[in-house]
């Protein structure tokens, strides 16, 4: 199978659906599609050695995320099948082994698939694991944690032309820079929210609107007269005091600024 990025298109896409919702569906209509391994793509017929498996997340953590299948044989170079799982596996027995190996802030879902029934013949019956990992740049570079026979302690691994290396050093940089930059954005966002909360906080302080007695009722005139006409008139004024910008004008005005950065980064590009 060719690998232009016109031929690799159809699975790409239905892989990003696969890794939003890993479902029995989208894993079958993935490998319908011919998927075939890539850094952010990995196939194994049976379950890998702990120690190889937490290599393969580790790296896949440090370039974009990504997701592993096991049930998958590889019938030719690159082109693969379902087979289906020999055994079925305890979740949580995996999930202990491989904490050893990686940092609890690396994300990984696992999730088993079980055709039973199946209508598709190749799919009939058949169990498939999925370990799914996230990509989550404000804590890469993810380092391994314990030493294995695949896998040496304290080494940063990421993926590289399918495979699972160790990273060099202009990977290194560029990993680096994308949690600087993640970090400085979400810093960034959440001290806006709340200087524009503490803000609105402020605005509420001051009334935009003062009320002025301008009449009372005689009390000569009787009760019920009185309480059809009510006994205090009023006028209300603008407050002087309130700031001359309301607080949604001054919203308004920082719309229009991130406007025009935004068209300037766009006629940069």
């Amino acid at each position: 199978m060719e690998n232009s990025a016109e031929n690799d298109k159809p699975w790409k896409e239905q892989l990003a659906s696969f890794l939003k919702e890993p479902t029995r569906r989208n894993l079958r209509e993935l490998l319908q599609l011919e998927a075939v391994e890539d850094n952010d793509l990995e196939f194994k017929q049976e379950l890998l050695p702990f120690d190889l498996l937490a290599k393969h997340i580790l790296a896949m953590a440090n370039k974009n995320g990504g997701a592993i299948v096991f049930g998958v044989k590889e019938s030719k170079s690159n082109q693969f099948s379902p087979c289906g799982l020999s055994n079925s596996f305890d979740i949580t027995d995996i999930e202990k082994k491989l904490k050893v190996y990686i940092s609890k802030k690396l994300e990984i879902d696992i999730i088993p698939i079980y055709y039973k029934g199946e209508n598709h013949p190749e799919f009939k019956d058949k169990f498939f694991l999925i370990v799914i990992i996230k990509h989550n740049p404000r804590y890469i570079p993810f380092i391994a944690l314990k030493s294995g026979n695949k896998l040496k302690k304290d080494a940063i691994y990421i993926r590289r032309n399918r495979a699972s290396e160790p990273i060099n050093y202009d990977e290194l940089q560029e990993i680096l820079n994308s949690r600087i930059e993640t970090e400085y954005s979400t810093t960034d966002e959440r001290k806006l929210i709340e200087h524009l909360e503490e803000l609105k906080e402020l605005y509420r302080h001051i009334p935009k609107t003062i009320r002025e007695v301008i009449s009372h009722t005689p009390p000569s005139i009787s009760q019920h007269l009185r309480n059809m006409l009510g006994e205090t008139e009023y006028k209300i004024f603008p407050n002087p005091d309130y700031p001359q910008e309301s607080y949604e004008d001054f919203v308004k005005k920082l719309i229009d600024i991130k406007k025009d950065v935004i068209v300037k980064l766009v006629k940069k590009s």
